[in-house]
């Protein structure tokens, strides 16, 4: 058990071996652009409404927020700790994460903080890996589906919102993609629009697409169900937050246009509460 934690680790972070001690690691761009594809008249890309709803409602709902931002840093209070009982694959460790926080120009500790709220929040949390063994002291290796990958140098956390995903006939991922115009569709989105929606590709649009294979794209999931993405603990009570939330709103309108007058009756007081009888002959 211990040898499997170890080579799981060893993996995670692409065998964190050095090929020279003097291996220098420079700041890059997270140029994604480099996986943008051709899209094929086939491929039909689905998308969370859900995530469009929930951004929505945590936005106009305070408590919603606060129990998010609360999780959040409950979950972080402590901070955290990657390293390995072997000493030497510790220093590799440490070093390659070095690496990737100069390389991303962020902190692994923002990096994580960004994802623990997405996946909190959304259900999902998704991160692009740069891979570039000229800019990393990370050596090639084989994956679990026999494809060579270079070392990853650079990790970028992406919005759930941007994030649309073609899958194989069996369910399993092929392809995501990311598309700015998802922002303009969500415009259109409301309570009771589907949480998933299937997307017909458009093979002749390619401005603001970046399709990115899924061995470089992190996707964790919360609730996994049978579409590609995870369903969230918000998404139970949201229908109700925004019921209420709409609920206000029209009387705010009310109120503020002054088109009803509205006459609150109160039966009854602290010392003797009204009965059931006494509501009923004020409501008639």
């Amino acid at each position: 058990m211990e040898n499997e934690r170890r080579c799981n680790t060893v993996s995670f972070f692409d065998s964190f071996r050095k090929r020279s001690n003097d291996a220098q690691v420079l700041a890059i761009e997270p140029k994604i652009s480099q996986y943008a594809k051709k899209e094929r008249p086939k491929q039909s890309f689905e998308f969370s409404n859900l995530v469009v709803k929930l951004r929505d409602a945590i936005r106009s709902d305070s408590i919603l927020r606060q129990w998010v931002s609360n999780t959040v840093e409950g979950c972080m209070r402590h901070g955290f700790n990657v390293m390995s009982n072997d000493e030497g694959i510790n220093k590799k460790l440490q070093e390659r994460m070095r690496e990737i926080e100069v390389a991303s120009k962020t902190t692994m500790y923002r990096f994580v903080r960004t994802m623990l709220y997405n996946f909190i929040a959304y259900g999902n949390a998704y991160a692009v890996l740069i891979r570039n063994a000229g800019n990393s002291s990370g050596r090639s290796y084989t994956w679990i589906d026999d494809k060579t990958l270079e070392p990853i140098s650079g990790v970028y956390p992406i919005d759930p919102l941007m994030v649309k995903i073609d899958r194989k006939n069996n369910g399993s991922v092929k392809t995501y993609q990311l598309d700015a115009s998802v922002f303009e569709a969500s415009l259109y989105i409301n309570a009771k629009s589907p949480d998933v929606v299937n997307y017909p590709t458009n093979w002749t649009r390619t401005q603001g697409v970046v399709n990115v294979d899924k061995n470089d794209m992190v996707h964790i999931i919360y609730d996994e169900n049978s579409t590609p993405f995870g369903r969230p603990p918000l998404s139970e009570v949201l229908e109700d937050v925004l019921a209420l939330r709409t609920l206000e709103e029209v009387i705010q309108d009310m109120i503020r246009q002054n088109m009803y007058v509205i006459t609150v009756y109160k039966v009854g007081t602290p010392d003797r509460p009204g009965k059931q009888q006494d509501i009923d002959a004020v409501k008639k």
